[in-house]
């Protein structure tokens, strides 16, 4: 009678550790779980960043390249900010963006020496380009002939 007692027992204090071991496995399972969701989300938000931060970028690219018909396009004034957003192709990833320009300093510098010398009016601009949260700052010079 005394063994068939001791593995009643036993078999309890299986039924124990197997409760155990299957509450220590969810609980691991389920920390793991979360671990990867939250990786999953901050993988996501990543990715937009960059890809919002690459797209303002291709519009200020865009403002460079379109850089004469814009400054041309007015009369700009020193330290007062030109919004060209609607001159953007609308067809294009970039057409949300918004892009500005501004003329924020003037000096004069000089080409060649003695009587060839040509003086020149520098002026530099500041391109923004702007797509949801990001923002590229792009600092622009030119030559200009002294009139």
């Amino acid at each position: 009678m005394g063994e068939t007692e001791n593995r009643e027992g036993q078999e309890g204090m299986v039924l124990v550790l197997v409760l155990l071991v299957l509450v220590a496995a969810v609980i691991i399972g389920t920390t793991v779980m979360r671990s990867s969701t939250i990786e999953t989300k901050i993988v996501g938000n990543e990715r937009i960043y960059k890809q919002d931060f690459y797209l303002a970028e291709s519009a200020g690219n865009y403002t460079i390249a379109n850089f004469d018909i814009f400054a041309s396009s007015v009369a700009m004034n020193m330290n007062t900010t030109y919004d060209f957003s609607s001159q953007l192709p609308g067809d294009s990833i970039i057409s949300n963006a918004a892009i500005s320009l501004e003329l924020f300093r003037e000096g004069t510098s000089q080409v060649g020496s003695g009587s060839s010398a040509t003086q020149l009016i520098t002026r530099y601009y500041r391109a923004v380009s702007t797509l949801n949260n990001q923002t590229i700052e792009i600092g622009v010079w030119k030559n200009f002939p002294e009139q």
